[in-house]
């Protein structure tokens, strides 16, 4: 069975594979959880906005405060608990 520090090693390695040759901002180790025979990992990091508001009077002082030039993604990782595969990974909605 592999413990916690190993299952979110493998979950990082997974999302530089599986977005290789993008650049992950910020990335963070958000969520773990165990279950009977997975781990959950949850990633975060920050993509640029590809939809940016407005500017109006409110919009402009949100992209002063550069809150809208980027938005923060977030991927849960299935881990099997004892050989350290990535089952499976998927948007966390929030």
């Amino acid at each position: 069975m592999i413990d916690v520090k190993k299952a979110v090693s493998f979950s990082m390695q997974a999302i530089h594979d599986f977005y290789e040759g993008q650049e992950l901002t910020d990335l963070a180790l958000e969520e773990v959880e165990k279950t009977d025979d997975e781990w959950l990992i949850t990633l975060g990091f920050l993509v640029p906005n590809k939809n940016p508001v407005k500017h109006n009077v409110f919009s402009m002082a949100v992209a002063a405060a550069n809150e809208r030039q980027y938005i923060r993604k977030y991927k849960i990782f299935s881990v099997d608990a004892e050989s350290g595969k990535i089952l499976y990974m998927k948007i966390r909605e929030l």
